[in-house]
């Protein structure tokens, strides 16, 4: 990821996204901060794992969209 997204692109979580937040107790803030703040593990050029705290979310790139596509806990395999 090149810059900082963070005041330029747009957070999209998907409905499943939205969904594994609230069964694994997730607050919205802690989404963003994994997506934002999080630690990054690439998984292709525009794919990454963004891990903060036990929160990590699965993120999307596109052009200044950031599409979340599910969140699962640290511990999740």
């Amino acid at each position: 990821m090149i810059g900082d997204f963070s005041m330029t692109c747009e957070i999209v979580p998907k409905i499943h996204a939205f969904e594994q937040l609230e069964a694994r107790g997730f607050s919205p803030e802690e989404l963003r901060k994994a997506v934002i703040m999080g630690s990054k593990d690439r998984k292709g050029p525009n794919e990454y794992l963004g891990t903060y705290g036990v929160c990590k979310v699965k993120v999307i790139e596109a052009p200044c969209t950031l599409y979340v596509i599910t969140v699962m806990t640290d511990t999740d395999k």
